[in-house]
């Protein structure tokens, strides 16, 4: 008989990043468990040279058909629920409590549901877990599903993601095509999945040129194909030749593998972020009214720096949508550069003690 246990990750990439620890957490404590993810596509990419996981069920949590067919809108959802049921799971850990996605787990056989709190639709769990959404983070929010399971305390684990061989090559190509010995590669990213977490453009222009000017960066400029590219060209064209344009070149996983290779990331509340974090880079994250202590990087202190507005406090996160933009305005260029420099030694340091095949152009 089969002995598959689900993840349930339904929410954004960022969140599917921050799934790493109990990921970790329930490998190391559970070792004869077989683990499959109900995820995104965008988080199944993520996770797919990950051994510990043993199957993937896309959806994409969206109630009307897309693109992605057969893991879109009912559809989907059916699919799902079906997949779930013929591998037998009757215990699923759902990363975020709602109505829809604990629904899924009911109807594809789950028994033994365990959530973490999500405010909403708790009435379908058998065990409701990490009831702080202000200030626990979200990684260590997830972790208490592993937690719940095993009965026992466990980790603390980091945030990592694993790559492989072609990932890192390919990553290596990227840094290539950058300019990879022409001095510090600082990636930045200035988009993100909502319009009210990002920063304004003309202000990461302004970081970028700084970035160039004085502190003689190379910039590589991050994006999706979509609504991205826009964004990405301006940036890049008004930094100027030091800029580097990769938008659309970085799936998640060599984006990953990149941002190892990179003295720096800047960048909004977004799933980049995220994944700058797991890589261990230096990491400045701009939040507007969205949460910092909950979906800040989650690194060592002396490896980021998150920079908030002076008016921001937490009554803010459930008007995020309506005021994010706002507050954001009042974030400064000065404010970003000086968490650059606060991190730029590290960031000279990773460039230096890169191989020496940072000399090979």
């Amino acid at each position: 008989m089969n002995n598959y246990s689900a993840i349930l990750c339904l929410t954004n990439l960022g969140d599917g990043v921050l799934l790493s620890p109990c990921i970790s957490a329930l490998a190391e404590n559970m070792p004869e468990a077989k683990w499959v993810l109900v995820a995104k596509p965008s988080v199944c990419e993520l996770y797919a040279c990950d051994n510990r996981i043993s199957r993937f069920i896309p959806f994409t949590c969206s109630w009307f058909p897309g693109t992605n067919g057969y893991c879109d809108g009912w559809k989907g959802f059916r699919n799902a629920a079906k997949s779930l049921r013929k591998l037998q799971c009757k215990t699923a850990l759902n990363t975020f409590s709602d109505t829809r996605t604990n629904l899924l787990a009911r109807l594809g056989g789950v028994k033994q549901l365990i959530s973490a709190s999500g405010g909403h639709g708790d009435w379908l769990s058998i065990e409701i877990v990490a009831s702080d959404l202000t200030f626990q983070h979200e990684a260590e929010r997830q972790l208490e599903l592993a937690v719940a399971l095993a009965g026992r305390k466990l980790g603390p684990y980091p945030v990592k993601i694993e790559l492989s061989d072609a990932d890192r090559q390919n990553a290596s190509l990227l840094l290539k095509e950058v300019g990879q010995n022409k001095g510090p590669v600082v990636a930045m990213h200035p988009g993100a999945n909502v319009d009210f977490k990002t920063w304004p453009l003309d202000r990461f222009i302004e970081v970028g040129r700084y970035l160039t000017q004085e502190r003689k960066a190379i910039i590589a400029v991050l994006g999706t194909n979509g609504q991205e590219t826009e964004m990405a060209n301006k940036l890049s064209n008004a930094v100027g030749p030091m800029a580097v344009n990769l938008t659309g070149k970085t799936p998640v996983r060599t984006l990953t593998a990149f941002l190892e290779l990179c003295g720096m990331y800047i960048g909004n509340d977004s799933g980049p972020m995220h994944l700058a974090a797991a890589a261990g880079c230096p990491t400045v994250a701009i939040f507007g009214a969205t949460n910092p202590d909950r979906f800040g990087p989650y690194l060592p202190d002396d490896f980021m720096r998150v920079v908030v507005s002076k008016d921001f406090n937490h009554s803010m996160v459930g008007k995020a949508r309506e005021i994010g933009k706002k507050i954001l305005d009042t974030i400064s260029v000065e404010m970003v550069t000086e968490a650059v420099d606060d991190l730029w030694n590290i960031a000279v340091d990773r460039f230096e003690s890169r191989p020496d095949e940072k000399n090979d152009l």
